[in-house]
């Protein structure tokens, strides 16, 4: 895999793109709580991706990824907070479970990320992919959904490739990734 594919994959598979795009996705499929799904799409992706973009915007961070680690925290920490708002709103108005359970593993995965990145660096873009293959597949039980494999290991690799991450923050991070689906099905 070359830079610029990599470069590309990497972009594609930025945890807000993937979740939005998802989001938007099952909207479509389950349109029983279109509420339910504005709010979990404007606070889990629309603010966060704003907050980002301002970031950016005033040189908080140098890049989407935030790579720099203090950075980072003063990136999450806020996210993480509008991702409990979100989670805790959802459990109290009228949404499927699906809907809630997208909420409450993307709270789980920013806040898990959130503490851990005051130590260490893990990937974000691989939890987000290999997550939402195993998120997908939980609530569908249709085996295409593992295709969703192939992409997300992919993503990690591009990772790699771009050395954004070692091999063990991005494992980490997949592993991570997986868990918080089992956990609310």
């Amino acid at each position: 895999m070359n830079q610029r594919t990599a470069q590309l994959l990497s972009r594609l598979g930025h945890p807000f793109l993937l979740l939005a795009a998802a989001s938007a996705a099952l909207a479509a499929v389950r349109p029983q709580d279109p509420d339910a799904w504005l709010v979990l799409a404007v606070g889990d992706f629309g603010l966060p991706g704003l907050w980002l973009a301002w970031g950016l915007h005033a040189g908080w961070w140098r890049d989407p990824d935030v790579a720099d680690r203090a950075a980072r925290l003063r990136f999450l920490i806020p996210v993480a907070l509008v991702t409990l708002v979100v989670a805790a709103l959802l459990t109290r108005m009228p949404a499927t479970t699906l809907t809630r359970h997208l909420a409450l593993v993307a709270a789980a995965w920013t806040l898990s990320f959130t503490v851990i990145t005051r130590w260490w660096q893990i990937s974000f873009h691989a939890a987000g992919a290999a997550g939402l293959t195993v998120f997908l597949w939980l609530h569908f039980r249709q085996p295409a959904w593992m295709l969703l494999g192939i992409p997300a290991l992919a993503v990690g690799w591009s990772r790699l490739v771009l050395q954004r991450h070692t091999p063990a923050q991005v494992a980490a991070g997949a592993l991570l990734g997986l868990v918080f689906p089992f956990l609310w099905h």
